[in-house]
Parts: C-alpha cells; structure tokens; sequence
C-alpha cells in the first residue's frame, strides 16, 4: 500500500479533544481552592499557593513524625491493652495521612 504524504492524511481516527482550561482541587486535603490550568506550556500546578504547599507539607511530616514514634513505642514491653491504644492512634494517624497525595509528603 503506498503510503501517503503527511498532508493529506484525515483526522478521521482522532477523536480526543482537549479543553483550553483544565481545573483540579489543591493537593492540600485543608484546603478547598480549585487550581486552573491552560494546557499550554509547563506542567499543572499541585498547590494553589506557596503557603498553602508549605502548610501541607508541614502537616505530613508531622503526622509522619508521630507515626514513626508510635512505632517505636510498639518495641518496647506494653501491656496488652497499652499496645491496641498505640496500634489504634497508629492506624488513624496512617489514614489522616493517607489523604496526602504522594507530592504533600515529601
């Protein structure tokens, strides 16, 4: 089959569009802003702010701080009941987390 110059090739296959202005939430779970986007150069913002980045990342790091010293606190010797208070804050402070997309954390 011959093949045919570039010109005169159809767009009949190409069905995609793409809007001029995307919107998205921030990346910060406090935050309520929605971001816009053209789609022309760059790459999509992930805050609505420097502040506003700042503060998420704040808020992960703790949360990832006291995750890590709950951990430590499971090696040492715990009473039955003192370890499923410390397993119980470990697994609400992992979901609180959980709410941070990865470029929050880190």
């Amino acid at each position: 089959m011959p093949s045919r110059p570039f010109d005169e090739m159809s767009d009949e296959n190409v069905h995609a569009t793409h809007d001029d202005v995307q919107t998205r939430p921030c990346d910060n779970p406090e935050c309520s802003q929605r971001l816009t986007w053209s789609g022309n150069r760059g790459r999509p913002p992930l805050f609505c702010s420097a502040n506003c980045r700042k503060r998420a990342l704040y808020a992960a790091a703790s949360l990832v701080q006291r995750i890590e010293v709950r951990h430590l606190a499971l090696a040492g010797d715990l009473t039955y009941r003192r370890e499923r208070e410390i397993r119980s804050e470990l697994a609400r402070l992992e979901w609180l987390l959980s709410a941070y997309p990865v470029s929050a954390r880190g």
